[in-house]
């Protein structure tokens, strides 16, 4: 039987703490209109705690979706930082100087 740590409950307290701020700041804006908001997260998706927050993710973009609102949509997109901080900060600034809609949350 599975038995969450504390580190892994930590993690998954911030995760929907972060989702749920996000949608407080761009809360008004996003209920105006149609169309779709880009959230990405940048992890090390081969970990156990790496495949925890992406499931965790994709069930509350999914809930997002499906029940609280059906004008607007978010889309998640997950990096693998395969580990190494400086490639997951390196890619974050990246991708947010390409793509401004783009919201990323870097795990190191």
């Amino acid at each position: 039987m599975f038995t969450p740590s504390a580190t892994s409950l930590r993690k998954l307290f911030f995760l929907f703490t972060s989702l749920f701020i996000i949608s407080l700041f761009h809360g008004n804006r996003i209920l105006a209109q149609n169309g779709t908001t880009n959230i990405g997260a940048i992890i090390d998706i081969n970990s156990r705690i790496g495949k925890e927050e992406k499931i965790s993710m994709e069930i509350a973009v999914q809930i997002y979706n499906n029940t609280l609102n059906k004008k607007h949509k978010i889309v998640l997109h997950v990096s693998d930082s395969g580990g190494n901080p400086f490639q997951a900060a390196s890619a974050g600034n990246n991708s947010l100087s390409i793509k401004q809609n783009k919201y990323y949350m870097i795990n190191l």
